[in-house]
C-alpha cells in the first residue's frame, strides 16, 4: 500500500469512527471501551505511584468509576482521558505491523480484561459490560478473515482516542463533579484548563498516529 493510499485508509477509518461515534446503542461497545481504558489507567497510576485499586464499576450508560486507595491524587486524577489516548495508539501502532503482531496486542488486552473481572470488578452490571468489552477486544483472535483483522484493530483505537477526546468535553457542565474538578481542587487551576488539556492531548495523538504512521514523509 502507498503512503497516499495509506493515508487515506486511516482518514476512512476516522470517518467511520466518528459515524459509529454517534450511533445510538452500536455506540455503547466502544464507549465502554474508551471508559475501561479511562477507569484502568486511573488504576494502574494509584499502583505506579504506590497506591491499590479498590474496586472498579463501569455503567451501561458509558460511565464508570475507579475507586483507589494512596497514590499521588494529582496524578492518578489526570492520568484517566490521556491515557485512554495512550491505549487507542498503541491499538493504532499495533494495525500497522503484522498480523500476527495485532492477534498478540489482542490477546494482551484480552488477559488485562480478565485480570481487571477477576481483581477489580464487584458488580454484575460491571462485569457484563467488562464481558463486552473483552469479546470486542478478542475478535482479532478468532476467525475473522486476516484481511479484516488490522482494518479492525485500528478502528478500535481511532474510536477510543475519538471518545477520549470528546469525554472531557462532557465536564463543561457547572456541576463541579469528574476529574477536572477534582484537579481543580487540588491545584486552584480552573477546571477548563484541564479540559482543554485532555482535549488538546487527544487530538495530537489523533493526529500522530496519522502522520507517523500514514502520512506522506
Amino acid at each position: 500500500m502507498t503512503r497516499t493510499n495509506s493515508k487515506w485508509y486511516f482518514l476512512s477509518l476516522l470517518l467511520l469512527a466518528l459515524i459509529v461515534k454517534w450511533l445510538p446503542f452500536i455506540n455503547l461497545p466502544f464507549k465502554w471501551l474508551a471508559t475501561y481504558f479511562h477507569e484502568l489507567s486511573h488504576g494502574l497510576m494509584a499502583i505506579l505511584t504506590g497506591g491499590k485499586i479498590q474496586y472498579i464499576e463501569l455503567y451501561v450508560n458509558g460511565g464508570g468509576l475507579c475507586v483507589s486507595q494512596g497514590g499521588i491524587q494529582l496524578l492518578t486524577s489526570f492520568i484517566g482521558y490521556a491515557g485512554a489516548v495512550g491505549w487507542g495508539m498503541l491499538m493504532v501502532y499495533s494495525a500497522t505491523l503484522k498480523a500476527k503482531v495485532v492477534k498478540f496486542i489482542s490477546l494482551s488486552l484480552v488477559l488485562i480484561c480478565v485480570l481487571s473481572l477477576l481483581l477489580w470488578i464487584r458488580d454484575i452490571l460491571s462485569m457484563l459490560v467488562i464481558i463486552a468489552v473483552t469479546l470486542t477486544l478478542a475478535l482479532p483472535l478468532t476467525k475473522l478473515a486476516t484481511q479484516w483483522v488490522k482494518p479492525f484493530m485500528m478502528f478500535l483505537g481511532i474510536i477510543t482516542m475519538l471518545n477520549a477526546i470528546y469525554s472531557p468535553l462532557y465536564l463543561i457542565d457547572g456541576r463541579s463533579l469528574g476529574d477536572g474538578a477534582t484537579l481543580a481542587k487540588l491545584t486552584y487551576i480552573p477546571e477548563i484548563f484541564w479540559v482543554a488539556v485532555w482535549f488538546i492531548l487527544g487530538c495530537l495523538g489523533l493526529y500522530k498516529t496519522w502522520r507517523s504512521t500514514y502520512a506522506e514523509q
